[in-house]
Parts: structure tokens; C-alpha cells; sequence
């Protein structure tokens, strides 16, 4: 059986969240295709599934920004 992995990077805050979204929806997907004909995955589907995940988020510069926003207001 092929492997199916999925790799994606994201450059800023909409992207991140459309790119979690679209693995949330591509996982629901594979599920289903583990449960055929069901209305809904079960969570002891979902539970005895091995998937792996690594998440790495990067906020380092969004705190500086939120840094300097607030260092500005204090000078202005």
C-alpha cells in the first residue's frame, strides 16, 4: 500500500488556519474511506487508527510585532 503523506507550510496567520482546517477535512476523509457506508466515524475508529502528526507553530515573530505595536502606543 502507497503512503500517503502530506506536508504543508504556511506563511502567515490565514494560511495557518486554512491549512489546519484543510488536515482536519483531509483526515475525516481517510476515516470514512475506513468506514464505508457509515453516516459518521466512530470515535473507536478514530482511537485505533494510527496517525501521526507534527505540528511545529512559530509565533516568535508575530510576538515581536505585538511587541513593537505595543511599544509604539506607548510612545505615541
Amino acid at each position: 500500500m502507497r503512503a500517503h503523506r502530506y506536508e504543508y507550510t504556511a506563511a502567515n496567520g490565514l494560511e495557518a488556519k486554512n491549512l489546519l482546517n484543510a488536515a482536519l477535512d483531509l483526515l475525516d476523509a481517510h476515516m470514512k474511506l475506513l468506514a464505508p457506508g457509515a453516516k459518521f466515524v466512530h470515535s473507536d475508529l478514530l482511537e485505533d487508527t494510527p496517525v501521526r502528526l507534527t505540528l511545529a507553530l512559530d509565533l516568535a515573530e508575530a510576538s515581536e510585532i505585538s511587541v513593537l505595536n505595543q511599544a509604539m502606543r506607548a510612545d505615541g
